[in-house]
Formats: structure tokens, C-alpha cells, sequence
């Protein structure tokens, strides 16, 4: 019916079709655990800038780069070859991301984190702040 009252109203009319969607790949949020385990702020703070571009929530964030942190003390602390129950890549990664931190650093890093997600649920400091000020003082 509208496209015949359009007709008999003699409009030119032109369709417009949806642009395509964007076809690259979606934020692989493991790369900020990766950044963070290879000691490169520089790295870290520009991932975690397109992260949030992404529209990942802060708390995404902090629990990965927990989830970074809790694995390099877990590997920081056990026998050569243990896996300490990990996969075995997720595993030899960590191992190699440890020998750039001291067991007291990783501690150090453990501490911040769960600090940060803490006072952000408390209604302390925005926790995209405080996630900044942490990337930029590693």
C-alpha cells in the first residue's frame, strides 16, 4: 500500500541499504594478560584503551589481568615442569612471563588488583581510573 501512494505521487525515491558490518576480528581480551606478563606498559595501556573502545566493561579487564596475575604466582612458585593443573600452553606462557617479575612484584600486583576491584564495588575510585594508574605505574 505505501509503495503504491509513493508511485502514484510521482517522487523519485532511492533505497538506502545497512552498511556492512565491520569484519575484523573481535577484541581478543587475553592480549591485555599478555601485554601484562611481558612488563610492557606501553603495550598494556594502548590494549586496554581499545578495550574500552570495544566496550569491554572495567571489571572484564581487571578480572583478566587477575586471572595474568594469579597464574605467574602460581608458576612463579612450583617445580620446573609442573603445570600446576593449567593447560599446557597457558602454562608455558605464564612460566616465561614470570622470569620478568619477583615472586614480591607478583605479590605486589595480586595486592593492586584486588584492591582496585574492591574500592570500585565500595564506591571508591572509578575502576577505569584505577586501572589506569595501574597500568602506567608496572
Amino acid at each position: 500500500k505505501i509503495a503504491e501512494d509513493i508511485a502514484e505521487t510521482k517522487v523519485k525515491t532511492e533505497e538506502y541499504a545497512a552498511k556492512k558490518a565491520p569484519t575484523y576480528p573481535p577484541f581478543n581480551i587475553f592480549s591485555l594478560g599478555d601485554a601484562l606478563g611481558k612488563r610492557n606498559k606501553k603495550e598494556l595501556w594502548i590494549l586496554y584503551q581499545e578495550a574500552l573502545k570495544q566496550g569491554l566493561s572495567s571489571e572484564e579487564i581487571c578480572n583478566t589481568l587477575f586471572w595474568t596475575v594469579k597464574n605467574l604466582a602460581l608458576i612463579k612458585n612450583s617445580k620446573p615442569g609442573s603445570d600446576m593443573g593449567m593447560s599446557e600452553f597457558v602454562a608455558k606462557k605464564s612460566r616465561g612471563f614470570a622470569e620478568n617479575y619477583t615472586a614480591e612484584e607478583i605479590k605486589n600486583l595480586s595486592h593492586s588488583l584486588v584492591t582496585i576491584y574492591h574500592e570500585a564495588h565500595r564506591g571508591g575510585e572509578s575502576m577505569d581510573i584505577a586501572l589506569e594508574k595501574f597500568i602506567l605505574t608496572l
